[in-house]
């Protein structure tokens, strides 16, 4: 899949893909990094902080009453959705796609991740209606 496919916002919220893929303005995306050719150590090392994270969260699901989540469809804006690494959401119902913001967003980080790409989607969540801390 390239990043010149175009499609409706409510086409792709209606499609499934294997693996996801994010919506940017009308163009489909494979998350930064996959598109890219990582070498097979920093997928590993990305796909296992992926897991701990989550699994410190889901350890205190009840405790906190909150859900974890990994790669969940988020709706930042009327024309983009991205899918977090990791996404923390008070306990209840959700729908498929999260349109309320997550109390917690966690992006884990490679070393070919750009500057200008980790910028694109912090300011998806601040527009979103997420705090940043850090």
């Amino acid at each position: 899949m390239t990043a010149s496919t175009l499609v409706t916002m409510n086409e792709y919220l209606r499609t499934s893909y294997r693996p996801d893929v994010e919506y940017i303005d009308g163009e489909l995306r494979e998350k930064d990094g996959i598109l890219r050719e990582r070498s097979a150590r920093v997928q590993w090392i990305h796909s296992r902080l992926q897991v701990m994270i989550s699994a410190w969260f889901d350890q205190h699901e009840e405790e906190w009453g909150v859900l974890t989540g990994v790669e969940a469809r988020t709706q930042v804006s009327a024309s983009r959705v991205r899918l977090p690494d990791v996404v923390v959401v008070k306990a209840g119902p959700h729908p498929q796609t999260l349109v309320e913001p997550p109390l917690i967003v966690v992006e884990v980080l490679s070393p070919d991740d750009t500057y200008a790409e980790i910028e694109r989607r912090a300011q998806d969540y601040l527009h979103m209606g997420l705090s940043m801390s850090g």
